[in-house]
């Protein structure tokens, strides 16, 4: 066993393997999630494979990162942490950092505007998976839902990216 030297910090370690696995994971799921979504939505077929795979692709690294934040760790070790995210996102795609601040700042505004509204005072179960849920639908054809196939779709896609990375930086 020379040579080897064991973790003194294991959530750091986990930390730094989930940060640099999330794009490449995000990515996987969102070409993988597709076809399901197709095969549910006939509207997702006359969207772009890679149209969806960025747009996925973005909004599931941007809701792994809101949850980072939530997890309140240390402001430098999220920072540290981000910074691995930020430069995966660029060897993943140029565009990708670009897309994640318009997703964060779309998010963050409808969020607070959904948060308003008496449904979501109600029940907030839904607020954040429609809130990117909203952002992936305008990024996918450029315009709100307008019809209830395409709520349940908006709602739906915000679920997915939601459920898939919500325990992403869990530490066991």
């Amino acid at each position: 066993m020379s040579g080897f030297t064991a973790p003194s910090d294991q959530p750091r370690d986990s930390f730094l393997s989930s940060a640099v696995q999330l794009v490449s994971a995000a990515n996987i799921y969102a070409i993988s999630s597709y076809t399901a979504f197709a095969k549910r939505f006939p509207a997702v077929n006359s969207i772009s494979a890679s149209r969806w795979d960025w747009t996925v692709t973005v909004a599931s690294v941007f809701m792994a990162a809101t949850r980072l934040s939530d997890l309140r760790i240390d402001e430098s070790r999220e920072e540290e942490l981000m910074s691995i995210v930020v430069a995966e996102l660029l060897g993943w795609n140029t565009t990708g950092v670009a897309g994640f601040d318009d997703c964060k700042s779309f998010f963050e505004r409808t969020y607070d505007g959904l948060a308003e509204s008496d449904s979501y005072r109600l029940d907030r179960r839904f607020l954040a998976s429609d809130s990117v849920g909203s952002w992936i639908f305008w990024n996918l054809l450029d315009r709100p839902p307008s019809s209830e196939e395409e709520r349940m779709l908006t709602r739906s896609l915000g679920i997915a990216v939601t459920h898939a990375f919500f325990d992403w930086w869990k530490v066991d």
